[in-house]
Formats: C-alpha cells, structure tokens, sequence
C-alpha cells in the first residue's frame, strides 16, 4: 500500500509539472513575446521548484489560459491542501496510537 501511494504521488506530481510547464509557457509568450520553443527551456527548471512553480504557473494561467484567480489557485494548489490533510491525519493516527499503548 505504502509503495503505490508512493508511486501516485510521484505520478501527480509529474501530472502537475508538465500543467505548470503549459501555463508558464503560455504566460511567457504571453508576457515577452519570446517563441515557445525557447519559453519551454525557462518553463521546464521554473515549473519543477515547489513554491516558484506554483505561483509562475498561476499567473501563467491567470494571463494565458484567461482563468479567474480562484480556480488558477485551485488548480495548482490542491496537491499542497491534500498533503498537508494526510500528514495530519496520520499524525493523528500516530498520536492515538500512542496514547493507547
């Protein structure tokens, strides 16, 4: 169980990475006029830094997707809302089961 929750979180990750490529490359072209053969070569580093990726590939999507402000952070920031819901519902698991023993 714990090697295929392993293997989906790695598989989301990647799922939203190449989503945040997309949107940083559309918000490049967008914002610099540059080609999107050479906005992919910045996007690609960019989008794979946890807390810079996000925030590049919320206005990314905000300027080139033409999404609204709330669903371009919904968009990009559910993985952190449901990491930090499961790290805290096994800590809790932890901390009942300690108290049990």
């Amino acid at each position: 169980m714990q090697n295929s929750l392993g293997c989906l979180v790695q598989i989301v990750y990647f799922g939203m990475g190449l989503l945040q490529i997309g949107a940083i490359v559309g918000g490049i072209t967008d914002w610099w006029g540059w080609p999107w053969w050479l906005a992919i070569f910045v996007a690609t580093p960019v989008a794979y830094i946890p807390i810079l990726g996000t925030v590049v590939g919320i206005m990314g999507a905000i300027r080139s997707f033409d999404c609204s402000l709330l669903f371009a952070v919904l968009l990009f920031c559910w993985p952190y809302v449901l990491y930090v819901g499961l790290i805290a519902v096994g800590g809790l698991g932890t901390l009942f089961s300690r108290n049990g023993n």
